[in-house]
């Protein structure tokens, strides 16, 4: 063999522990290498050097030579390749299973702890993918279990697209024609699952969505069949007598209490039972009220049993010779069954009607005296207040109505002309015009009707003034005798008309007296604006 010069070992094998040996440095061509280095060297390939001079300081890598092996300088192109693509698909098991079956809050037979449900017997299932897609849609199977029960598994290719069966997803390439991006990755770009029929129970259920290759997703529920509802009958109420009148007309007030309702529900309950309230009375002519049986239900189509309850007469409300309210209950969707209606046909409610602000009319057109005086809603109009025009519902109108089954007058048939008068709507101040509106007035079609009769005065201060009649233009109406027309027409309509006195200012509160000779005119309220 050759000589080695310098430090020799002659006819000798050469060995580590007679060299000092270590893993050479770049450029190095001196030192000899340690055994683990030239080992993990063996059989590898080396870049070799540059391609313009042998080293590679101004590349972005600057610590490559030419001994650098072929697998390092892969991988860190590899790498920076990663970090110029688009980002790329999501991990599949980062990705949640969702509901997408209507979901509703409910409660637990036996515990009535809240939870929510599905009353879908075949649910449906999605997962809410991101725009860059998520991995798994090359390779594998996927299976998707109810209660460990298979329902489908279906193998993935990288091409497929599936829109039938349990599973079904679309697959691709998340970044398909955006410049730059497009052709790095393939993914599950939709994913929907639509189960096969399952049973309800009160018992959790586990859904599972499985990648063979890639994990597992999971979601629990809960699984019910929500029955009809329907109330029994009701029993043991107690109606109190009416005290309330307005117009003549008995009626409950808002003071007045039902007392003792009591009913029971059918089919309170299936697997489960309403999230807040199982029964309500509707908002009708009594105020809102909702409740539960007196105990919570336990077992599947129980009857609920409700008792002693009490309603309110609801405030501007109205139903003629008929009172009545509504109950009715709720499943477990918080679906309401057939409604359960009471009727009692002895009583009446008019809560609308408020005859505070009305004052006595008086006999005739432009009374000296009788009108002004406070109004007695307890007096027939077919006896004391022979002369008053009815009020009902809210509006002002011609008598009309037979009430003595329930303790009232019959007002059908009622002849002559029917007044309604107001004191308090304005105050003049120096003044010597206004505008009086008719609010949701019927029948009011022009000035000068027959059957309508508006008459006007300032309280201590003028005669009456005809309100339906057009003002000639010269004169001072209401300085010197009733009845002197006032309406300027050139200001006014058939509903809202501007009185005038004239050219003489005047102090005093407004008086308004509207007469009706039939059915035909009618109207909720009288206002007094633009006072000048």
């Amino acid at each position: 063999m050759s000589q080695l010069h310098g430090k020799q070992i002659y006819k000798k094998t050469i060995t580590q522990e007679h060299l000092l040996l270590q893993t050479p440095n770049s450029g190095d061509t001196l030192s000899g290498a340690t055994v683990e280095y030239v080992n993990n060297m063996a059989g590898t390939n080396v870049i070799g050097p540059a391609e313009y001079t042998d080293e590679y300081d101004y590349g972005i890598f600057t610590d490559f030579n030419s001994l650098t092996r072929t697998g390092v300088a892969v991988d860190r192109f590899n790498q920076l390749f990663l970090k110029l693509a688009p980002t790329p698909p999501s991990p599949f098991e980062s990705v949640p299973l969702n509901i997408t079956s209507t979901e509703y809050l409910s409660r637990m037979l036996g515990t009535g702890n809240p939870v929510t449900i599905i009353s879908d017997d075949t649910p449906s299932f999605a997962l809410n993918i991101p725009s860059n897609g998520i991995e798994g849609s090359d390779s594998g199977t996927l299976s998707f279990y109810i209660d460990s029960n298979i329902q489908e598994t279906t193998d993935v290719t990288l091409t497929d697209n599936k829109n039938t069966g349990v599973i079904r997803y679309t697959s691709g390439d998340p970044y398909d024609d955006i410049s730059g991006k497009e052709g790095f990755w393939n993914s599950f770009l939709t994913m929907n699952i639509e189960s096969n029929s399952i049973v309800s129970s009160v018992n959790q259920r586990l859904a599972e969505l499985v990648h063979s290759e890639k994990g597992i997703l999971s979601k629990t529920f809960y699984l019910d069949t929500p029955l009809n509802t329907s109330i029994g009958s009701v029993t043991n109420i107690s109606i109190p007598p009416m005290t309330g009148y307005i117009s003549g007309v008995p009626t409950l007030k808002t003071t007045d209490q039902i007392s003792n309702l009591s009913f029971t529900i059918n089919n309170v309950s299936s697997y489960f039972y309403a999230a807040n309230s199982v029964w309500e009375v509707q908002s009708g002519l009594v105020n809102h009220i909702e409740g539960n049986p007196l105990t919570i239900p336990q077992s599947y189509g129980e009857t609920g049993i409700v008792n002693n309850k009490t309603l309110s007469i609801r405030s501007n409300v109205f139903s003629d010779n008929n009172f009545y309210f509504v109950v009715r209950a709720k499943n477990s969707i918080g679906t309401f069954g057939t409604p359960y209606t009471y009727t009692d046909t002895t009583r009446r409610v008019d809560t609308v009607s408020n005859e505070t602000i009305r004052r006595t009319s008086g006999t005739g057109s432009y009374p000296s005296t009788g009108w002004g005086g406070t109004y007695d809603s307890i007096q027939s109009l077919v006896g004391s207040y022979a002369n008053e025009l009815m009020l009902k519902n809210g509006t002002y109108q011609y008598p009309n109505g037979d009430y003595t089954s329930i303790g009232g007058s019959n007002y059908n048939g009622v002849t002559g002309t029917r007044w309604v008068t107001f004191t308090t709507l304005g105050v003049f101040n120096n003044n010597s015009s206004f505008t009086l509106n008719f609010i949701d007035s019927q029948g009011i079609t022009s000035i000068g009707l027959d059957n309508l009769l508006v008459e006007v005065k300032i309280s201590g201060s003028t005669y009456w003034v005809d309100g339906d009649s057009a003002y000639a233009g010269v004169g001072n109406p209401g300085s010197s005798s009733d009845g002197i027309s006032a309406v300027v027409t050139n200001n006014s309509t058939p509903t809202s008309r501007r009185i005038t006195f004239g050219s003489i200012t005047y102090s005093g509160p407004i008086v308004i007296r509207i007469g009706i000779t039939n059915n035909n005119i009618t109207f909720r309220n009288i206002t007094i604006t633009n006072i000048v």
